[in-house]
This record gives C-alpha cells, structure tokens and sequence, in this order.
C-alpha cells in the first residue's frame, strides 16, 4: 500500500498493489488500484480503477510501491535476492497493460518501501535493516530495524522525520524510528526579512522636516531660536561681570 496526492484536486490517494508473486513469473500481470481517499473514516464501499502491470524483463515477485510526491510516479521494488527498482509509466492506462521498466537496484528481499512526504529520499526496508536512498542507487545511510516476527511495512512520519514500522497480524506493533541526522529532510530556508520602511516625514509649517513618531523634532527654526537666547544671555553675563568689578 502506498499514499500520495492528485496534483490537480489535492485530494489524498490510496495504492493497493497485488503484486506477491512468490512464484517469480507465475503470473501473467500484476495488478494495483488507486482509490481516492475518503474524507471521512467509516464502513463504505469505494471506487476503485484498476491498473495491469508487468514487468519488460519477465515476472517477480514484489511487495513494495512507492509514489514520488514531487512527480506522481508509482514504482515497485521487488522482493528478491538481486532485488530491482521497477518505474511505472508517467501517465497508467486503466484499458491496457502498463510495462514497469527496472531503474535502480534494490537490497536483498526487500519487504516495503516509501517515499519521503518532501519526495527529497525514500527509504527500502528488509526483514532486518532499512536503506535510505537520496536517488535510484545512491544509498545515503541505514537505520536499523526493531525485531519482529515478520518485518513487512514501513513509512514515514508526516514530518518526515521518522520511520514508522510493523509487521502484520492482528493487534501488531508499530514503531517510530529516529532518522539520522544525515537523513533528515532539508529545512525549508527562512525567508529573507524585508528591510523595514523609512519612517514618513512630515512638513512643518516652516518648510522644514521632521520625523512622524518624533514629537520633539528639531526644526532649523528651533536651533536658530537657541542660538538667540545663547547670545544673548551671554551678553548678559558679561554686563552684570563688568559691573561687578
């Protein structure tokens, strides 16, 4: 199973592959439905379009899909000892069979895989170890899994900062598990402050400016009226010191 967005609604989607072949070539196509996510969570029964697959190199057996968030691209990761990473067409015929073309190598019986919510990594899970990719055969680091008796999910949190794992059965666990720090998405830049605005000048009646939130603004009206009165109690001081001699 596998979730992503319709780029046009933005509506949630669900992928449900039926892709176990442990035959490795039994079957003559696989197949996987897209249905559209239900706004709400109760019992119903839900459309669903049906899309046949098969691989151009022959059968295997899988039991990965994936969805790119960033392109809307499905791929199947297969579950064998030389594992592959097969891509679907950009655009499915829901009336013919689409091929799945191999495009990246995957680990040794790979049991799950999913993309990151930002569609920066994805991450492919074995029975015993996770692999985290930054590209088809570009591996950036492994996690170590938690045991369980049978490792077969994995996906992301919202955040993209962790794993979520389990295993299958009723009442199984399921696990948050750290991501590297090297694994960690890549922090959306902060924007860049816009300087701030000039604060707006007002006319006096003078003619000259002053600030608006400066109530006690200095006008050349003002230094001049100061120079006056410093004249002029200087020449004061200066008679009342002759006359005091």
């Amino acid at each position: 199973m596998a979730a992503s967005k319709d780029p046009e609604t933005g509506r949630g989607v669900l992928w449900f592959a039926d892709i176990g072949d442990n035959f490795d070539g039994a079957w003559p196509d696989i197949s996987i439905y897209k249905v559209m996510e239900p706004a709400t969570v109760r019992d119903a029964v839900l459309p669903a379009v049906r899309y046949r697959f098969r691989y151009e190199d022959g059968g295997h057996n899988a039991e990965g899909i994936m969805v790119n968030p960033k392109t809307g691209r499905l791929y199947v990761v297969t579950k064998q000892f030389a594992g592959a990473i097969y891509a679907a067409p950009r655009r499915l015929s829901a009336s013919r069979t689409n091929v799945l073309r191999k495009v990246g190598s995957a680990p040794i019986m790979a049991t799950d895989a999913a993309y990151a919510p930002d569609g920066s990594s994805f991450v492919v899970r074995t029975y015993f170890s996770a692999t985290v990719y930054k590209a088809l055969d570009k591996p950036l680091t492994r996690v170590p899994m938690p045991a369980l008796d049978q490792a077969e999910s994995i996906a992301y949190t919202g955040d993209g900062k962790a794993l979520l794992v389990g295993s299958e059965g009723a009442n199984s666990p399921v696990y948050r598990v750290p991501l590297p720090e090297n694994a960690l998405p890549t922090p959306t830049p902060t924007p860049t402050p816009t300087p701030s605005t000039p604060e707006p000048l007002l006319e006096a009646a003078d003619g000259e400016t002053v600030a608006a939130d400066s109530p006690g603004g200095i006008t050349g009206t003002d230094v001049l009226l100061w120079l006056a009165v410093a004249t002029g109690a200087t020449g004061v001081i200066t008679i009342i010191a002759r006359k005091s001699r």
